[in-house]
C-alpha cells in the first residue's frame, strides 16, 4: 500500500495538490498539465496524510474538505470530474491546541 505524507504550510499552492503544468519530454520548450499528487492519489485509491491542515491556505482547505467529508467525485483546477477510488483515504492532523476545528469546516484558519 502507498501512503502519501504531506506537510501543509501557507505557501502550499493547490495546484501542486491538483494539476501541475510541466515541460513536455516529447515536445522542448512546450509544457502540458500533468496530475498533482493528489490527484494521482485519488484516481489510484491511496491514501494520503495531511500534517498541519489547520496551517494551509483556505485554497488548499477547499479541495481537501469534500475529500475529508466523504465526496465520491473530485473537480480539479481545469474543470476535470475525476471518480474517487474506493480505496481512497485521507487523514489530516491539525498542531494547534487552541485550533477551533469549525474554523477549517467553515473555510478560515486561525
Amino acid at each position: 500500500m502507498y501512503c502519501l505524507f504531506t506537510w501543509m504550510s501557507k505557501w502550499m499552492e493547490k495546484h501542486c495538490l491538483e494539476v501541475m503544468f510541466v515541460q513536455s519530454k516529447e515536445q522542448p520548450g512546450e509544457f502540458r498539465w500533468q496530475p498533482g499528487s493528489v490527484t494521482q492519489d485519488i484516481c489510484n485509491g491511496f491514501w494520503v496524510v495531511v500534517e498541519d491542515v489547520d496551517k494551509a491556505s483556505p485554497d488548499v482547505q477547499s479541495i481537501l474538505l469534500p475529500l475529508l467529508e466523504g465526496a465520491s467525485s473530485f473537480i480539479t483546477g481545469h474543470g476535470e470530474a475525476i471518480r474517487v477510488h474506493k480505496g481512497f483515504r485521507l487523514f489530516a492532523t491539525v498542531t494547534s491546541s487552541k485550533l477551533d476545528i469549525s474554523s477549517i469546516i467553515e473555510g478560515g484558519t486561525s
